[in-house]
C-alpha cells in the first residue's frame, strides 16, 4: 500500500505538533539563560521565526557559542542553547548536531530527545529519528510523547502495522489525554488510507 503525500505531510504534522506541545508543557530545567542582558532581549520574539525572518543577529550568536564551546565542550547549557538556536533559526542539520553532543553528555532530560525526533523529522530522516525515538524509549520507557512520536515515524516509513500498534498502546493509555488524542487521529487517518 502506496501512502500519498497529503497524508504522509498529515502525519508528519502531527509529529510536529506533539512535539511543539510536549516542548510548550514541559518546562527545561537544565536550559538556563545566560545572564547577558543581550542574549535574552534578542533571543525573545513574540513571531514565530521562520526563512524570512530570523533574527539578524542569528550568525554572531551562533558563531558566539560555537567559539565559547571550543574551549568549553562539555557545557551541556550551551550546547543545549545553540542546539535550539539553530533549530529555531531553521538549521536542522547543524541543530542535530549539537542535539547529539548534548544527549552524549546529558540523556535525563526527555525534551532533548523529543527536539532531535523534531529535528530528524524536520530533515525527514526518519530512520535516524526512529533510532532516536528507540534509544529514548530505553531511558524513559513510559513516555507517551515518544511512543506517539515513534508511530508517526512508523507511518512516514510506510510501515503501518508497527504505527498502528504504537498508536493503539498510547490511545489505551490513561496518563495524557493530548497525547492520547493525537494517537487516535492517526490511527483514524491510517484506517481511511
Amino acid at each position: 500500500m502506496i501512502v500519498s503525500k497529503p497524508k504522509l505531510a498529515l502525519l508528519s504534522i502531527l509529529l510536529v505538533i506533539a512535539v511543539f506541545i510536549w516542548r510548550m508543557y514541559q518546562p527545561d530545567e537544565t536550559l538556563i539563560r545566560t545572564n547577558n542582558k543581550e542574549w535574552a532581549s534578542e533571543s525573545s520574539t513574540s513571531v514565530t521565526p521562520n526563512a524570512d525572518n530570523v533574527h539578524p543577529n542569528f550568525l554572531k550568536q551562533a558563531a558566539d557559542l560555537e567559539t565559547y564551546l571550543v574551549t568549553n565542550p562539555t557545557d551541556t547549557t550551551h550546547i543545549a542553547m545553540l542546539a535550539r538556536l539553530y533549530q529555531d533559526g531553521h538549521k536542522p542539520d547543524k541543530a542535530a548536531i549539537y542535539f547529539e553532543q548534548l544527549l552524549g553528555l546529558q540523556t535525563q532530560n526527555p525534551q532533548h530527545w523529543l527536539d532531535l525526533v523534531s529535528v530528524y523529522g524536520t530533515l525527514s530522516q526518519w530512520k535516524k529519528a526512529e533510532d532516536t525515538c528507540i534509544r529514548m524509549l530505553t531511558y524513559f520507557p513510559h513516555n507517551l510523547s515518544a511512543k506517539y512520536n515513534l508511530g508517526a515515524i512508523y507511518a512516514n516509513q510506510n510501515k503501518l502495522v508497527e504505527a498502528k500498534k504504537i498508536w493503539n498502546e498510547v490511545a489505551a493509555s490513561q496518563s495524557d489525554e493530548h497525547v492520547i488524542h493525537l494517537a487516535r487521529q492517526g490511527l483514524e487517518a491510517i484506517n481511511k488510507l
